[in-house]
């Protein structure tokens, strides 16, 4: 009986410390699953430097900035070529004589004025003592492209400031005659051109005057210039102040004709005081007509004066200008 009982427990050893054993050893004899292979992941693009990203981002804000520049260089030249402003007749190298005349409805009463005809000089011998926007930047300007690049800051490092002399006479009786001297400068700051002149003058019927002006273009688009204007006039002998102030909106229709849609604000200074003097609203087309050196003008507009109580006045002005010289 004791004998049977250790037989039993040896046996009973046996399996406990065999059993673990050998299970692990099965399990080490078993083959082992092949790894499976690592899938390689998509290669993620390095990020760029700091300078890389600043540089690209610089350029394409310098491209875009030399790109509008042009832009309104090029609109603000052809636009004042059309209508006859000062301003493009002083940023040409030639003179130019212009002889016209204005009929007009004011108010329902009919008339026309003196016919006045003037010369704006280009005078070579300043530029002795001043330095002129250099050709390569004025061909630029005029360019009918929006992809030739104008650098802001060499175009304002050589506009210099530009003085003309303008002189003409009105045909009237007596004759009125007059001679002034302008000293302009253009700057290009962000999108925008600014063009200031300051101009001094005498003429027989009003004696001497000065005009300060400020205008500032940004070109909406290739065809549509924006236009803000800031003006005083000061009768400095018959001691008489003045200013006007607006924004127009001016599109270049063809190579020959352009509008204008214009609203003004005008002040008068008198014991003391500034008052508002006129206020219009009023559009301007202006064509060369197959004539050449010949243009049409039609103003209509609508005004608001002090002197009829800021009464409706429905005004229409039709001018024909002969032009001599390069457009």
């Amino acid at each position: 009986m004791r004998g049977r009982l250790l037989g039993y427990l040896i046996l009973t050893l046996v399996v406990l410390w065999g059993g673990p054993q050998m299970a692990w050893a099965n399990l080490e004899a078993q083959p082992r699953p092949k790894a499976k292979k690592a899938t390689p992941k998509s290669k993620v693009p390095e990020a760029l430097p700091e300078e890389s990203v600043l540089e690209i981002g610089g350029t394409y804000l310098e491209e875009t900035r030399k790109t509008v520049s042009n832009r309104v260089l090029r609109l603000a030249d052809k636009v004042d070529s059309l209508f006859g402003d000062r301003r493009a007749d002083d940023r040409k190298n030639t003179s130019t004589l212009r002889v016209g005349q204005t009929f007009f409805v004011k108010d329902g009463t009919t008339g026309a004025e003196d016919i006045e005809a003037t010369l704006n000089l280009y005078l070579p011998n300043f530029q002795r003592v001043q330095e002129k926007v250099t050709d390569t930047l004025m061909s630029v300007a005029r360019e009918d492209t929006d992809v030739t690049e104008v650098d802001p800051e060499k175009f304002n490092k050589e506009s210099q400031w530009d003085l003309n002399q303008e002189s003409g006479v009105v045909i009237a009786n007596p004759i009125n005659y007059f001679g002034r001297l302008r000293l302009r400068r253009d700057w290009l700051l962000g999108k925008f051109v600014h063009s200031f002149y300051e101009q001094v003058g005498w003429s027989k019927r009003s004696e001497w005057e000065e005009v300060t002006s400020l205008t500032s273009d940004y070109a909406l688009t290739r065809d549509l210039l924006f236009r803000f204007i800031n003006e005083k006039y000061w009768a400095m002998t018959n001691n008489g102040l003045s200013s006007a102030h607006g924004p127009s909106l001016l599109q270049q229709i063809s190579e020959t004709s352009a509008i204008s849609y214009d609203l003004r604000y005008n002040t008068i200074y008198e014991d003391y005081t500034f008052y508002s003097n006129r206020v219009s609203l009023a559009s301007v087309y202006r064509r060369e007509l197959p004539v050449k050196w010949v243009f049409l003008e039609i103003h209509p507009e609508i005004a608001w004066e002090r002197e009829t109580n800021f009464r409706a006045l429905y005004n229409l002005y039709i001018k024909f200008e002969f032009v001599f010289g390069k457009i």
